[in-house]
């Protein structure tokens, strides 16, 4: 027999099957070749020296592995033919992850899903994938995959030896939140924005995810801080990347938020010049509420051959994001409230009226009803009426 597989090799050497994949993933066995969704390893090879007595070396290791697969999925797409990039791509997981890519910007929703199913065994492409797969969840309203991605996120997080890698992960799985609209459920270190430990290859990421919190808090100014930093590694050459299109429409909502009209048009329409010609309709299906009415302004002045499907697919998208908020929020509700928000929350859903409410959380009726009204706001519902399925139908979070 000329090569071994991952399990051969695990059950030769004593480690686990995970442990041979991260040794190759790191580039740590010689003649290690990957076919499909595993690899295929020298017959006679040996068993790196001490792979777990070096804790340090371990954690580097998985490190390593993430940032070159980063690196290989970082490479911008050609603005002339973003498709031409699969036929320089020799990797297949690579080439899959560029697929997953292309279809989701041009509403291919399943195709992203599929990507990341078909990564299981291989962790790495796996975790990078799903910052495809979890939106195209909720743009497809199916939250139960949603919860198996998230399951798989979390698993990761609690049993990661890497501060780095668990952040990445962090940063993947915050991307639920932003789909919900939930900006409460940031992890704490983004919200922050210390971004200490974060290697430069994974820093855009964690900086546009800061950028959307800081938006959805309505801190406009900040998040155009943010942004300005973060276009700033990502110059006119790098344009073809998913990030660098999603941080260049935050750019303009920001501007249109603070209301600079005509620079955010002009923002919009340079994006749109980079992405439309591409069939890219998703990021202004996606972002379309933040600009009023100016990308349907935009596209019929402009892209009036895209109206029709902007509009299809636009109504779909968005029935299918209310379906997946409601579960999200539904599910969420003890993390997107503050413990006092909640306790009103609960006395509001059983009619007490804002003066009781006021006596029993020591604060006048006014801030019982301004607090109220950020209630629905974080739970995306109109009016505190909708508060007694959320907050009542479960026995945990009961008075």
């Amino acid at each position: 027999m000329d090569s071994i597989s991952v399990r051969e090799a695990a059950e030769k050497w004593g480690i686990s099957m995970r442990r041979v994949q991260i040794l190759c993933d790191g580039g740590r066995i010689p003649g290690a070749t990957r076919f499909g969704r595993t690899w295929l390893l020298p017959a006679n090879v040996q068993k790196p020296a001490n792979p777990r007595q070096d804790k340090g070396a371990e954690r580097q290791l998985l490190l390593t592995a993430l940032l070159s697969y980063v690196a290989a999925i970082a490479i911008p797409m050609p603005k002339d033919n973003p498709d031409a990039i699969l036929s320089t791509i020799t990797d297949e997981r690579v080439r899959r992850h560029y697929e997953a890519e292309l279809a989701y910007l041009r509403g291919d929703f399943q195709t992203s899903i599929q990507c990341y199913q078909q990564t299981h065994g291989d962790d790495i492409a796996r975790v990078c994938a799903g910052l495809l797969a979890i939106p195209a969840t909720a743009a497809l309203g199916q939250y139960d995959t949603y919860l198996k991605i998230e399951k798989f996120y979390k698993t990761r997080i609690k049993n990661s030896p890497n501060d780095a890698v668990t952040r990445f992960e962090e940063i993947c799985l915050a991307s639920a939140a932003i789909s919900a609209r939930s900006p409460d459920l940031i992890p704490e270190w983004i919200a922050a924005g210390d971004f200490s430990g974060i290697p430069p290859a994974l820093l855009l990421d964690a900086v546009y995810m800061r950028a959307m919190y800081l938006y959805y808090c309505k801190r406009y100014d900040a998040a155009l801080g943010v942004l300005e930093t973060a276009l700033a590694l990502y110059p006119p050459e790098r344009a073809g990347t998913n990030i660098s299109i999603y941080a260049r429409l935050l750019h303009a909502a920001s501007h249109y938020a603070l209301g600079h009209v005509a620079e955010a048009e002009r923002l919009l329409m340079e994006t749109m010049n980079l992405c439309l010609p591409h069939r890219f309709i998703t990021p202004f299906i996606e972002m379309v509420a933040h600009f009023g009415g100016l990308v349907k302004k935009c596209i019929l002045r402009d892209y009036p051959e895209y109206y029709d499907v902007y509009m299809s697919q636009k109504q779909w998208m968005y029935k299918n994001w209310k379906s997946f908020r409601g579960h999200f929020t539904t599910e969420k509700v003890a993390d997107i409230l503050s413990a006092q928000e909640l306790r009103i929350a609960r006395l509001a859903a059983r009619r007490v009226s804002y003066a009781n409410i006021a006596k029993q959380v020591d604060l006048s009726p006014a801030s019982v009803k301004e607090t109220l009204h950020t209630i629905c706001q974080k739970l995306a519902i109109p009016d505190k009426s909708g508060l007694n399925k959320l907050v009542l139908t479960r026995k945990s979070w009961r008075p």
